[in-house]
């Protein structure tokens, strides 16, 4: 599990603090092997449920703790022996997660940076995160893929849905994907390395996950990607709008700017 050891750095490159320990998670879960997985923090008071892979089964559970910066993060998972460098990883796993929240608390979840309720980089943060990577994209010579979102139809009920689908996205993505809040029901992936085809993958699949846990919602995404599609930030932003305004009146589909 070398890739703990890049977690924080990874975190502050392209998703918040507020999404290592979903990726925590999903790195014990799918590295491991561990059938369930969960991330807790202490508010001074209780253990607060950061993240979670998997349904909590029966038996034996395996708990670890660190504190760091005065922030406790504790993780639980199935009863395994853990030895030597799986310990080692899983604490400096757990330290990524209580710094990059002490990190939070420290700045004061400031909304320029980071939108309260999802979690996700703030409209302002993103198109920064936009620029930088399409000149590395153009730099390296390697594709970069735009994914815009948007909720269409009725809003949920539920007041609790901008925070579950902050938490689909951030497991839907890498750690160097950018994923950001661009609007009241707009939203935005950017997928370095992939191409349109790629992210059509990963754009349907996050829809098929936000479709099941928000039924009412009517769910929409526009793709394009650099080279094909657009040589600059502004190009490629177009391109995706084109393809999102196209997928919405379809009423509601996953569309790519070549399709257009």
């Amino acid at each position: 599990m070398d890739e703990a050891k890049d977690l924080l750095l990874a975190s502050l490159e392209g998703a918040p603090p507020a999404a290592v320990a979903p990726h925590v998670c999903r790195l014990l879960a799918e590295g491991w092997g561990w059938p369930w997985v969960e991330v807790h923090l202490w508010d001074g008071r209780r253990w607060i449920l950061r993240a979670r892979q998997g349904e909590r089964g029966e038996g034996p559970t395996l708990q670890r703790q660190v504190e760091v910066w005065g922030v406790r993060a504790r993780v639980l998972g199935p009863e395994t022996a853990l030895e030597g460098e799986r310990e080692a990883s899983l604490l400096l796993a757990l330290k990524w997660v209580a710094a990059a929240e002490a990190l939070l608390l420290a700045q004061g979840r400031p909304d320029s940076l980071w939108d309260p309720a999802t979690g996700l980089w703030s409209k302002q943060v993103f198109a920064r995160r936009l620029e930088e990577e399409v000149a590395r994209s153009l730099r390296l010579r390697q594709p970069l893929a735009l994914v815009l979102l948007s909720l269409g139809g009725k809003e949920p009920r539920e007041g609790s849905w901008e925070g579950k689908l902050g938490q689909i996205l951030t497991a839907s993505t890498r750690l160097g994907d950018v994923v950001g809040r661009e609007g009241r029901r707009r939203f935005a992936l950017l997928l370095p390395g992939a191409d349109a085809p790629g992210a059509e993958r990963v754009a349907a699949r996050v829809v098929q996950r936000l479709q099941a846990v928000l039924p009412e919602g009517v769910f929409s995404a526009g793709v394009a990607d650099i080279p094909a599609d657009a040589q600059d930030a502004a190009g490629l932003r177009a391109a995706a709008e084109k393809a999102l305004y196209l997928a919405e009146m379809a009423g509601g589909a996953v569309r790519a700017a070549a399709d257009g």
